[in-house]
């Protein structure tokens, strides 16, 4: 297999974690015991959409022994990632 052929699995298994998660969210939400999850839960399956093209970005200019690009991807990912979650509980909060 080369590069594109991983990608393209990588993209199929994206979107079908997207509709698995999309799908099931309801039944997710029954079992953490919060039905006020389902509309999380479906916002948290989009990052599958993306992550395909993160993961065949990174493994390319790792295959190219360029770190930096990794390293500045990864930082910028978890960064926004912590100020949603902030954002979201801080919304929370404010709204009950």
């Amino acid at each position: 297999m080369i590069g594109r052929d991983y990608c393209y699995v990588l993209v199929i298994l994206g979107i079908s974690l997207f509709l698995l998660i999309e799908g099931s969210a309801g039944f997710l939400a029954k079992l953490m015991g919060d039905p006020q999850l389902i509309c999380l839960i479906q916002n948290v399956g989009w990052m599958y959409l993306l992550m395909p093209f993160l993961a065949s970005g990174r493994g390319f200019y790792q295959g190219l022994f360029d770190m930096k690009k990794t390293s500045y991807s990864q930082l910028i990912e978890q960064t926004v990632r912590v100020i949603v979650i902030i954002l979201a509980a801080y919304w929370d909060k404010k709204n009950k």
